[in-house]
């Protein structure tokens, strides 16, 4: 599990440190946070016996961005602005704050940061006991259909440095997943894992109004050890969404499922249009290509043209015991679009 996401630090180091404390009391090994110094910032799964290292980094965290935007700002309005006493104290308690925070929480913000990842990779990838390397990522545009150039970059980066496998999430929607080739193997990675569990994509008293962020999907992906490491074989997944009913009090419930155990036909189409129609048996999937981009993005202009026109089956809840009613307009529309 990697706890490096801008989120960690919302309730300052003592939240981030405690999170990971009750990680570490239910023997869950997590990556991240370090809870003391000498602790590693990578983790290594010993599992059918292939030892594989685990290792996460945040290109960002909410209370440092917030910081340095109000500085940003108060720069902005007057350049030449030379600070006072007042301000002066408190833009260096910021600052070792931040690196207080910096030396618990992996981040991958500065040029420091992410050539100290990479490293972390390297170092990983020449050890003669690991068989392979996953690397988290948290980052990226949120809301975006595709990841941004600084994330590719970071992936590439962390790939020629040794990962076997790159998975980022952060933007609360879906992104394709593709592979890339790097020496004698198959790279794969995900862009975007997408809300599997989020309160999100839904407006008042229940109504769906987007799709994209209530889709997600359980993933498998194979791999074979080679004489030059983990290669990647293939890839399934089974879609998922996420529904909101209501008890009898009227308090609303989220709850996962499988598209095909709940009434999630946008979503399960949603996911195809993303991941593709790898549900049944595991496949291989396309290397990364200016081809594919152009594909998957004539598919879901073509299905999500706009915000505007956003074809999400909206439904509203009507009164106990999770009724729903079907009140787009467009979905007749849409439904020829998206299912055939």
């Amino acid at each position: 599990m990697t706890l490096a996401n801008n989120h960690i630090a919302d309730l300052c180091l003592e939240g981030a440190i405690e999170t990971a404390q009750t990680l570490e009391d239910a023997n869950l090994p997590q990556v991240g946070v370090r809870l003391r110094d000498r602790d590693h910032r990578y983790q290594i799964i010993s599992s059918k016996g292939l030892n594989i290292a685990i290792i996460g980094c945040t290109v960002f965290m909410n209370p440092i961005l917030e910081y340095l935007g109000k500085l940003t700002i108060s720069k902005l309005r007057d350049p030449e602005h030379t600070l006072d006493e007042g301000e002066r104290k408190q833009d260096e308690y910021y600052k070792n704050w931040r690196n207080k925070l910096k030396e618990h929480i992996f981040t991958c913000s500065s040029k420091q940061d992410r050539q100290n990842f990479f490293k972390a990779i390297s170092y990983l990838n020449r050890r003669k006991d690991v068989d392979g390397i996953i690397a988290f990522i948290h980052g990226g545009k949120e809301y975006s259909f595709f990841p941004e150039t600084k994330l590719v970059d970071l992936t590439e980066k962390a790939i020629k440095a040794g990962a076997s496998f790159v998975v980022n999430n952060h933007v609360h929607v879906s992104q394709p997943i593709e592979t890339f080739s790097y020496g004698h193997n198959t790279v794969p990675v995900v862009w975007s894992i997408g809300n599997f569990v989020a309160a999100q994509g839904y407006g008042g008293n229940g109504a769906r109004n987007n799709v994209r962020q209530r889709s997600s999907g359980l993933m498998t992906f194979r791999f074979e050890m080679t004489k030059h490491g983990l290669n990647f074989k293939c890839f399934k997944y089974i879609p998922t969404c996420i529904e909101c009913k209501f008890d009898d009090d009227g308090n609303p419930n989220y709850e996962t499922k499988k598209t095909s155990e709940a009434n999630c036909p946008w979503e399960e189409s949603w996911m195809r249009t993303v991941w593709g129609n790898h549900t049944e048996t595991c496949d291989y999937l396309p290397p990364r290509s200016t081809s594919l981009r152009s594909v998957y993005e004539g598919l879901i202009n073509g299905h999500f043209p706009n915000k505007k026109d956003d074809p999400v089956e909206t439904r509203v809840y009507e009164g106990k015991g999770g009724c729903w009613r079907n009140i787009n307009p467009m979905k007749e529309k849409y439904t020829k679009l998206l299912f055939t």
